[in-house]
């Protein structure tokens, strides 16, 4: 499940009205379902992912490969280096 909140626009260069906006700000919020779907028969699918701290900076990656039960075949991650 991904949760994202909206961002606060529009503040005010008036410290009262900065405060009052502040005090009064509601965000909106976005929930959208995330789900895993298989491959098609005899097929396997490959799923990502990455992070980085900074450009350049730490990072690490990952990934594995399911088939179409959603049988683990192989998976790794890795810490990246300058």
């Amino acid at each position: 499940m991904k949760v994202r909140r909206g961002n606060f626009k529009h503040a005010s260069y008036k410290w009262n009205k900065l405060l009052q906006s502040l005090q009064s700000y509601i965000p909106k919020t976005k929930v959208i379902l995330v789900s895993w779907k298989p491959p098609d028969i005899r097929w396997v699918k490959c799923n990502t992912d990455g992070v980085s701290r900074g450009n350049p900076g730490r990072g690490s990656w990952g990934f594995c490969l399911r088939d179409e039960n959603g049988n683990l075949l192989a998976a790794k991650a890795k810490k990246m280096t300058n």
